[in-house]
């Protein structure tokens, strides 16, 4: 028989909308929806820099979710204890900016544009020992020795030889990942698109063609583009 493709989402930006308050972000019903519908006819699964129980809370039981970029640790070390509570002291002051997360933190200037250079020098000051990742409007540090998004989906795709797999995402740690993924015959990676992310050859879509390129997909559609 032959296996069901696999289908891995990220989920802010991608299955819900970026908010200004990272708290509030949610997927739609109508997203729900579709999300169920697709669980029907292929594997599915949610790969996002948030803890798993964020997500879980909202697509169920039934739908996979690997929470912070797919490890399994949430222990955070002390050299990103430090930062964070630096970061913490520096900016914490201004709403919105510090995100905490169980492995490091972000930060945040959305609703701070003022503070762009700021955090992106504060940045700079993280050390070899952190990995600092550039997301939309945001930075976020995690120790070196965790998994990005990149190499999760690299071990994904390795253990699934023989099953098409898709990963739709839409910041610089997405892009990352299809573009090290693209040397994987099996693989098709799709950015979504924004003013505040460059594509760098990769095949984008907006928002609202998230589920007709999905199902596309999953039928084998021989109009779809590969990225």
């Amino acid at each position: 028989m032959k296996k069901k493709p696999l289908v891995i989402l990220d989920f802010d930006g991608t299955l819900a909308p970026i908010v200004s308050d990272p708290e509030n972000a949610r997927i739609d019903a109508e997203n729900l929806e579709n999300l169920q519908k697709v669980s029907k006819e292929a594997k599915v699964a949610i790969l996002t820099g948030r803890p798993a129980s964020f997500v879980k809370r909202q697509v169920g039981p039934k739908i996979r979710v690997l929470g912070l970029h797919g490890n399994k640790t949430d222990a955070m070390d002390q050299g990103i204890e430090g930062l964070k509570k630096r970061a913490i002291r520096l900016f914490g002051k201004n709403q919105g900016v510090v995100e905490e997360k169980p492995l490091g933190f972000a930060l945040h200037y959305r609703n701070a544009p003022t503070l762009k250079r700021s955090l992106a020098r504060f940045a700079k000051t993280a050390g070899k020992g952190i990995r600092v990742l550039k997301g939309r409007k945001a930075f976020e540090f995690l120790p070196a020795s965790v998994r990005v998004k990149a190499e999760t989906l690299e071990s994904i795709v390795k253990r699934n030889p023989k099953r098409r797999v898709l990963f739709i995402g839409d910041d610089n740690s997405d892009l990352e990942g299809i573009l090290r993924m693209q040397k994987y015959p099996n693989f098709t990676g799709v950015l979504v698109k924004s003013r505040e992310v460059s594509p760098k050859g990769a095949k984008t879509i907006s928002r609202s063609e998230l589920f007709s390129f999905i199902e596309n997909f999953i039928s084998g559609n021989p109009n779809e583009e590969k990225a």
